[in-house]
């Protein structure tokens, strides 16, 4: 006998109406999946099911923290992050849909498998800058990236006083 997943979602026996299902996704649920973007993480989740009779409403609900690196200063940080995000699954003998948001399943079938989805749905809502709050960088990078930055500019690189020149030629 195959052994069920513990994000596997058995529909077939609940009745219509609103189900929830709770989640804790830590290493072990990241390292399932190739190339994971995730490491060391405590996170939490809520699957919540509207049963319905002809297709079920799902919502991914997730908050918690994972480990990164801060992209001002490079100093390693925890960083909060959460979402919500929503799917409907339709019963259906079709394949594929044209919506992102609609995912059809065989009426045949008795179980969602839902970790590829929740998975996606965290990735999708990673923060794109990671960075420390306000004043929690280390000063001692910040002040050195400053002083680079200054010595930088007080440089010109000739290529750009050669097209400020052209930029100030009246072309009549």
């Amino acid at each position: 006998m195959e052994k069920k997943s513990e994000y596997s979602v058995a529909f077939a026996g609940l009745k219509d109406g609103i189900h929830a299902f709770d989640y804790h996704f830590d290493q072990s649920f990241f390292d399932s999946f190739e190339n994971a973007l995730i490491e060391q993480c405590a996170i939490d989740g809520q699957f919540v099911l509207s049963k319905k009779s002809t297709l079920m409403e799902g919502e991914f609900k997730f908050s918690g923290v994972f480990h990164t690196i801060c992209d001002r200063c490079g100093d390693e940080m925890d960083m909060k992050f959460s979402g919500r995000e929503k799917l409907i699954f339709k019963f259906s003998h079709q394949s594929e849909s044209d919506s992102d948001d609609i995912v059809f399943i065989s009426p045949d079938e008795t179980e969602l498998e839902i970790a590829p989805y929740f998975y996606e749905f965290m990735i999708l809502n990673l923060p794109s800058k990671r960075v420390h709050d306000e004043g929690e960088c280390d000063e001692e990078v910040l002040n050195l990236l400053d002083e680079i930055n200054f010595q930088e500019s007080e440089e010109i690189d000739p290529r750009w006083e050669a097209l400020k020149k052209l930029k100030k030629k009246d072309f009549k």
